[in-house]
């Protein structure tokens, strides 16, 4: 099996398989192993712990553009009240009827 990684993953796996004496090939397939019966372990309710070192090379959304889609979302809202493209509910109103909601069950 081939698996290509980013040109970043790959210098800090090669990296890392020459500072532990191993070729890139046996150290991915050494991290991967791991990283497998970890989850297996956690899967059968055993108490394994995946810390951030062991998803660092995981692709995962850059915080930055989230936190910009969240402000443009937060600004088109914003927008659709002021052009009265939505109607608002009171606070108040929403919250009684969660109260509502929460008694009956």
């Amino acid at each position: 099996m081939n698996i290509t990684v980013p040109p970043e993953l790959a210098k800090r796996l090669l990296a890392e398989a020459e500072r532990r004496g191993l070729t890139p090939d046996q150290y991915a397939s050494q991290v991967v192993g791991d990283y497998l019966a970890r989850i297996e372990q956690a899967r059968q309710g055993e108490s394994a712990s995946l810390d951030q070192s062991d998803v660092a090379g995981v692709d995962r959304p850059n915080q930055a553009s989230i936190d910009a889609q969240w402000a443009a979302e937060a600004e088109k809202r914003v927008q659709d009240i002021i052009a009265n493209q939505v109607q608002t509910i009171p606070a108040e109103k929403v919250f009684h009827e969660l109260r509502g909601r929460h008694s009956q069950q």
